[in-house]
């Protein structure tokens, strides 16, 4: 069987990482606490430093009470072209979720950045039921187009 993955290089990180930089939104898949069910759903994206994900969710979604019980979740980002699909460039990163909680240093850069990159959320992020999580990276795969699939290191994702 021939090896999945080709070589990472520099031109893929940067492919990879402007992909992640560039999707003001993707597809998070969590556990549902209930059933133990995936379940996905399409969530506002945020990055910190050069690419470590963030996301602003309300207490009210399925995803925040999911990600509470077990932070393990996936983001699928990339944009979808015309024609088939499965030609266009999309990262997958397996993440664990960090709630930022109210005491952490970092909350009010977290917020002026996340303005900076989705200026539409100023009217509920400050909504008490509101809060970020940062998306721990843990293992990405970048697809490139077809026959092109790269294993990334993870610490290319981090703040």
């Amino acid at each position: 069987m021939p090896e999945l993955y080709q070589t990472v290089t520099d031109e893929v990180i940067l492919d990879a990482v402007t992909i992640l930089r560039q999707s003001g939104h993707g597809a998070l898949a969590t556990l549902d606490p209930e059933t133990g069910h995936p379940q996905c759903t399409r969530i506002v994206l945020g990055t910190l430093g050069s690419a470590q994900p963030v996301m602003l969710a309300s207490a009210l979604t399925a995803h925040f009470k999911a990600l509470v019980m077990d932070p393990r979740c996936s983001l699928l980002v990339g944009e979808v072209s015309k024609g088939d699909p499965l030609i266009n460039p999309r990262l997958t990163l397996h993440c664990t979720a960090a709630r930022v909680g109210e005491g952490d240093a970092s909350l009010a850069d977290m917020r002026e950045i996340w303005l900076d990159q989705n200026p539409k959320s100023k009217i509920y992020i400050d909504l008490p039921d509101f809060a970020f999580f940062r998306l721990v990276v843990t293992k990405a795969t970048y697809i490139a187009g077809f026959g092109q699939a790269f294993q990334l290191p993870a610490e290319l994702f981090s703040a």
